[in-house]
């Protein structure tokens, strides 16, 4: 009691509050990882830009051009999966924890939809920025004229270590 006032947080109360605080929690990771990805996609631009002027560069080789542009492709391409991974991990983490604080049924089937609304979104997320890392390097393959067509390439042709 306080100044004649009861509280009455019941258990009930005390998870939803753990819950909306945990959700601030993700939605905060989530701010953060969101801005870290602006500023890696105007870095990658950046670098897209420093490429192709070294590709006007006529004092440069092709085939060091050509070993620079494989090592951003694989460099990006190394750096989603890796933040891929921990992001998964720490999202794996947080939702376990609301899982494990809710006692309702009602409030674990929210939480799980809510785990597959986040995956589907992350996932498409990561995907986009590796297509879009795959269509940079089929650019810059076409600019350097190495026979490889500038058309699209397959998803699967792109996984890690190709």
């Amino acid at each position: 009691m306080l100044n004649g006032i009861t509280l009455g947080m019941t258990e009930a109360n005390f998870l939803s509050l753990a819950i909306v605080l945990l959700t601030v929690v993700v939605q905060l990771k989530m701010l953060s990882l969101v801005r870290q990805s602006a500023s890696h996609a105007l870095s990658l631009k950046h670098q897209v830009f420093q490429l192709i002027s070294l590709l006007q560069s006529e004092r440069l080789k092709k085939r060091s051009i050509k070993r620079s542009k494989d090592i951003m492709e694989k460099t990006v391409n190394d750096g989603t999966f890796a933040v891929e991974a921990v992001h998964q991990t720490i999202v794996g983490v947080t939702f376990d924890v609301i899982d494990a604080l809710s006692g309702k049924d009602k409030v674990k089937e929210n939480t799980r939809r809510l785990r597959v609304i986040h995956e589907q979104t992350a996932g498409g997320v990561y995907r986009s920025v590796r297509e879009v890392n795959k269509q940079l390097s089929g650019l810059a393959d076409s600019l350097l004229n190495t026979g490889k067509k500038a058309s699209v390439r397959s998803t699967d042709d792109n996984q890690r270590g190709h």
